[in-house]
């Protein structure tokens, strides 16, 4: 049965980390959860999950100004000097 629904985009605090849908592989379409019953003309809205802005825009096609859960890759070399200038972890306790 086909639904006509919109979906605005807003951020919300989930329930938990893995948002309201998911891909369904085998049968090629995107599922949403209905975390409870909905009557026509109900507003649905959708929780994405915890996403990097990189995860979000590849996934869904946008990204938030203010996402807390944005990441940065760090080269490993980099880390690793900051992590000795700084002190805080004594060199022969980093292990790789």
């Amino acid at each position: 049965q086909k639904a006509d629904v919109e979906l605005p985009i807003e951020r919300l605090e989930c329930e938990n980390d893995g948002g309201d849908g998911y891909f369904d592989e085998a049968c090629g379409v995107y599922r949403l959860v209905a975390r409870r019953g909905y009557a026509p003309g109900d507003q649905v809205l959708l929780c994405y999950g915890r996403h990097s802005n990189l995860e979000l825009l590849e996934h869904y096609g946008f990204m938030l100004d203010e996402n807390p859960h944005e990441t940065a890759m760090l080269p490993l070399h980099l880390l690793l000097e900051r992590v000795r200038q700084a002190g805080c972890v004594p060199a022969e306790s980093i292990f790789l």
